[in-house]
């Protein structure tokens, strides 16, 4: 099979393309990296990469072509690492998100119990009553790429809806960096150095056609209800007219979803070793991976930004004294060029002591996770605790 990345000339781009391609390589597949322009012919090759919505054209050329689209975009985590780079991406087969597949698939809660400790907050129940409705739009560049009307005009449309359904008041909040995004007849306005954790305190639900809004929504308690593809579909509502009952999944419904979100995002680092393609090659045969059977489900990557650690209360409690041998581990990390950080492509001994052992905060950076230390058992409650 031939793996092609069609890259902008961008130096994140290019650095995502090596260590993908560098994953694919080691299952045995060739691969090729193109600098992509959309009047390019898309040449010899099997599957075809791309990136972000600003890549439409590209990608509905491949699709008319009848070729696997491997899309690649932010990760629902919501902060960054070293150079600004996106720490997760989500990676997602012939779709924008990885909807469909988190809707079927069964994966084991390991990955997920790992990556998310200190990046997101515990889930919450539930809310219990609420009161305004949130309306969460996209860009322009999103609303093309689907095929919908642009986003005011969208959001105008959907919040008329809304009025027509219920009493409660409506808030909108645009995607922050949409800079055209205007105020809405009908709604209150949510200017966009408001966080999307403000915004949905006291909600009683909130609506969207593809924001990843809805994620931090379902881990906030929030329901949603999603008109498009958006992540949370498969545990939401589908039609405005639940407005006043929107569906309330399950807690194992919510930890399936996690668990299966957790196979659609990876950081650079556990690209190039093969497990971001290790999960999305079987897609394309029809298949899906098995995770009960491998021995590692994450790889140790970039540390989350000091300001999402204090803002999950993580920052102080996770400074403990390290050993000499942790120290020795820390000043191999700083002597990386800033290239490496950046890919996280440089192998590192683990930190001393594997998992358990290991300190919480500055070192969490490369090295493998055994499966077997992160099984959804008390242990494994241990390492969300800390």
């Amino acid at each position: 099979m031939k793996v092609v990345f069609l890259c902008a000339d961008k130096e994140r781009e290019s650095l995502l393309a090596d260590a993908f391609l560098a994953g694919v390589a080691k299952w045995g597949d060739e691969v090729e990296k193109v600098y992509k322009s959309p009047k390019d012919e898309l040449g010899d090759g099997d599957v075809f990469c791309v990136v972000g919505v600003k890549s439409a054209k590209l990608f509905r050329k491949i699709k008319d072509a009848g070729k696997h689209v491997v899309f690649f975009d932010k990760g629902y985590f919501r902060h960054r690492g070293p150079g600004r780079t996106w720490e997760y991406w989500r990676v997602s087969l012939d779709e924008h998100h990885p909807t469909d597949y988190v809707a079927v698939a069964k994966h084991r809660p390991a990955r997920w119990e790992y990556i998310s400790r200190r990046r997101v907050p515990d889930s919450f129940a539930w809310r219990d009553g609420g009161g305004h409705i949130v309306y969460a739009g996209s860009s322009e560049k999103y609303h093309s790429f689907v095929g919908i009307e642009e986003p005011t005009a969208y959001a105008a449309s959907i919040i008329k809806r809304l009025k027509k359904l219920t009493n409660r008041l409506v808030v909108y909040r645009p995607k922050p960096t949409w800079m055209a995004a205007e105020p809405v007849k009908g709604a209150n306005y949510s200017p966009r150095n408001e966080s999307i954790g403000d915004v949905l305190k006291g909600a009683w639900c909130l609506v969207t056609n593809g924001s990843n809004a809805s994620f931090d929504a379902v881990l906030a308690g929030i329901p949603c209800i999603v008109l498009g593809k958006a992540i949370a579909r498969p545990i939401s509502s589908t039609t405005l007219d639940d407005i006043e009952n929107p569906r309330l999944a399950t807690d194992d419904e919510r930890t399936q979803w996690l668990s299966n979100i957790a196979w659609c995002m990876f950081t650079e680092k556990e690209m190039q070793e093969g497990l971001a393609w290790q999960c999305i090659r079987p897609q394309i045969e029809g298949g899906m991976l098995d995770d009960s059977e491998l021995n590692v489900v994450a790889f140790r990557g970039m540390k989350p930004a000091k300001g999402v650690l204090k803002s999950h209360g993580a920052a102080e409690k996770d400074k403990k004294k390290a050993s000499k041998a942790e120290n020795k581990h820390t000043k191999q990390q700083r002597k990386l060029t800033k290239h490496e950080k950046r890919n996280s492509l440089a192998v590192l001994p683990p930190s001393p002591g594997g998992l358990e052992e290991a300190p919480q905060g500055e070192q969490d950076v490369f090295g493998e996770i055994p499966a077997q230390a992160l099984r959804p058992d008390k242990e494994a409650d241990r390492t969300r605790s800390d």
